[in-house]
Formats: structure tokens, C-alpha cells, sequence
């Protein structure tokens, strides 16, 4: 683990830690980690929709009000269907045992990630005067549109 900390840069907590998270927490690192991989985490909207698509009652305001920690209490179906979304066993939310095997996979998970990205900044460095030009323009421009974007709002 200690290597993994060194290549990346990305800490990974110990085993007392991931059980004393709160649900807060929890979910939110699932925001973090689980998305498609060609953009960024799901809108609290994008959550409660596709849950209610699937049958269930969830609001947007209520996910907003669990993952700032408002609301700490939700119901066992509520759990299952937040779980259900993101793919993962619902003990992750109440089981401390079983949330910390889930909770170092994701953390495993945001590191590889936070790894790719150090490989593309490293290949950057092979290109060309002009080819790195380029590039530079087109992330100038796409952060520019991500910066004015409508808070909420999907690329």
C-alpha cells in the first residue's frame, strides 16, 4: 500500500478509518468513484431519476440531503436502490465489515484513475512544440466551457 501512496499521490485509508465513515461519506465517495468512464460523477438529479425510473421514490433533494449529511437515516429500501445504482453490495452502507472491503476497492479504484492521468501528463511531455500547442489550446478551451457550465448540468 505504501508503494501504491508513493506512484500516486493518492492516500488510502486504514482499516479503522473506512469503518468510522458516515453515510454521508460513504455515498459520497461513490459519487466520486463510480461514473462512466468518459466524464465526471453522476448529478444528485441523474441519481433519483434513474431510481425512480427503476421504480422507486427518491428525490434529488433527498440524495443532496444524505450526501451533506441533513438527513442520516434513510429507510432499508432507499439503501438497496442507492446501492442498486451504484452497483454495490448494500451492507456497504450499514455493515462495517463488509464496508471496508468495499470501501478500499474504491479507493483502489480512485488511485488507478488518479495513475492514468499521471501517464497521460507524462506523455504529454513527448510531444512535439506545435502538438503540445495544440493540445494546450483545446484544454483551454474545454476548461473554459466546464467553468461556465450550469452547475448540475452534463457533458
Amino acid at each position: 500500500m505504501g508503494q501504491l501512496r508513493r506512484a500516486t499521490g493518492v492516500s488510502m485509508p486504514d482499516r479503522q478509518s473506512d469503518e468510522s465513515t458516515s453515510l454521508a461519506d460513504r455515498l459520497n465517495l461513490l459519487f466520486e468513484t463510480i461514473h462512466p468512464g468518459d466524464r465526471g460523477a453522476f448529478s444528485n438529479k441523474e441519481v433519483a431519476a434513474a431510481i425512480r425510473a427503476r421504480g422507486g421514490s427518491i428525490s434529488d433533494v433527498y440524495v443532496w440531503q444524505l450526501r451533506t449529511g441533513r438527513r442520516d437515516n434513510p429507510s432499508r429500501q432507499c439503501l438497496q436502490e442507492l446501492a442498486d445504482f451504484f452497483d454495490v453490495d448494500p451492507a456497504y452502507f450499514f455493515d462495517d465489515r463488509r464496508a471496508g472491503d468495499i470501501l478500499r476497492d474504491l479507493h483502489a479504484l480512485r488511485a488507478m484513475r488518479a495513475m492514468r492521468v499521471r501517464a497521460v501528463a507524462a506523455r504529454l511531455g513527448e510531444l512535439a512544440g506545435d502538438d503540445s500547442e495544440a493540445l494546450a489550446e483545446i484544454l483551454d478551451r474545454v476548461l473554459r466551457a466546464w467553468e461556465t457550465r450550469e452547475p448540475g448540468a452534463t457533458t
